[in-house]
């Protein structure tokens, strides 16, 4: 997992081209003028989901893994604070979908960190990584209009 800032120039960073491209993306559309839905950046592959979305009480949430997509959570405006836990094979998801790449986990997984995301904020999460996005600021829930990055591990080769 990797959280940073676009005040930080990603460019400097070291970054897989990939990224650099996705976080290119993200700071040159204004997305406040967008319809939520989704956005392509390179077919199947690449693309982007903007989104208005309310954060949930942490009770209220699930953590999420996926096996083939890699996320760039990128937040435009609202606050969300969002879990993490490097998937050590210890836990079983409780609820699969892998029509749409997605695994879901007990909402108690122990060692789970947590980010505070403010606009400008990203998280990258990876496959190996065990995410809980959405998770309400001081379990009070509020809007968020995000974009989520969904980039295909192959990207990365």
């Amino acid at each position: 997992m990797i959280f940073s800032t676009t005040d930080i120039d990603f460019h400097t960073l070291g970054y897989p081209k990939v990224f650099v491209k996705a976080l290119t993306f993200l700071t040159t559309h204004d997305f406040t003028t967008m319809e939520p839905g989704r956005l392509t950046i390179q077919g199947t592959m690449m693309y982007a989901n903007l989104d208005v979305v309310h954060t949930k009480a942490y009770k209220n949430s699930k953590p999420e893994q996926h096996q083939d997509y890699i996320d760039v959570q990128y937040i435009v405006r609202g606050r969300e604070d969002m879990g993490f836990y490097t998937d050590r094979h210890i836990y079983a998801p409780i609820e699969s979908h892998p029509d749409k790449d997605c695994w879901f986990y007990a909402n108690d997984l122990p060692d789970e960190g947590i980010v505070h995301a403010v606009p400008g904020s990203y998280a990258i999460f990876f496959p190996s990584d065990i995410h809980r996005p959405l998770l309400a600021p001081n379990d009070q829930p509020e809007p968020v209009l995000k974009v989520v990055v969904k980039i295909h591990k192959s990207l990365l080769r």
